[in-house]
């Protein structure tokens, strides 16, 4: 019913001065009379006017309350009034409201609700964005606070996982160095992983914009694995060196 009330007002609006139309839409007694109070948006076909009242004036007073205002029709049709972005049905007297049996199985779709709801949706994505940020830094903080305790720790473990990983390459004993390596690459990857997660927390709260978070990030991934790889020493089978034993992990390569 309400999209079909909408409907027969819009040959009303249509090439009348603004103030006209917006008379028209709300009714001449809430025009004139009923004070507004916050922010109120006239919706045109070719632009969006906006005003903010304080509670004092009435539409009539609110429409022309801004800087360059012109009355004359050169921003299209009213499309809707929105009061604290609550869309105002438009006014419809008692007789207009009697709408023809074959009338009542048209619609004409509420494109200003659609928007309406589009953007109250945006705005929702905001501000839970914003919520989950706001508990994501203070427990990551935390990660971070127990981290920098356990760090020389794990620098020492690191630390004796190369000392036997190196060892055990250079004097060719495969199975001690496929534990000590696969050790150490867990130690180092997870030590990376964190320190990588800290870095993206950084860039993000620098606000970068979009390439310098992909850009920062890539380029820590890549310090990250050279690093990583430099660290892990290989097991390559030296010619005429120690033989390997059945079943070693690692393949035969020789150089």
């Amino acid at each position: 019913m309400k999209h079909i009330l909408y409907f027969l007002l819009i040959p009303i609006f249509a090439f009348a001065q603004k103030s006209e139309q917006v008379k028209a839409y709300l009714g001449e007694s809430k025009y004139m009379d009923i004070p507004v109070s916050g922010k109120v948006n006239f919706v045109f076909q070719k632009g969006t006017l906006t005003r903010v009242s304080d509670g004092k004036k009435s539409f009539a007073e609110l429409l022309p309350d801004g800087v360059g205002y012109s009355d004359a029709d050169n921003a299209g049709k009213l499309k809707g009034i929105t009061e604290n972005g609550v869309l105002i049905r438009p006014y419809v007297s008692v007789k207009s409201a009697v709408v023809p049996e074959s009338a009542r199985n048209f619609s004409v779709p509420d494109s200003l609700s659609f928007l309406e709801q589009t953007e109250q949706l945006k705005e929702k994505a905001t501000f839970w964005e914003s919520q989950m940020w706001q508990v994501i830094k203070p427990l990551w903080s935390v990660v971070m606070h127990f981290f920098w305790i356990l760090f020389p720790l794990c620098l020492v473990v690191m630390g004796a996982l190369w000392f036997w990983a190196k060892l055990s390459a250079s004097e060719e004993f495969s199975g001690l160095h496929y534990k000590t390596s696969k050790a150490l690459t867990l130690a180092v990857g997870g030590t990376w992983t964190v320190f990588l997660i800290n870095g993206f927390m950084t860039v993000v709260s620098m606000e970068m914009g979009f390439v310098g978070l992909v850009f920062c990030t890539a380029l820590l991934c890549v310090i990250a694995f050279k690093s990583a790889a430099w660290i892990v020493p290989n097991f390559r089978q030296k010619v005429g060196g120690r033989p390997p034993k059945d079943g070693s992990p690692f393949p035969v390569k020789q150089y």
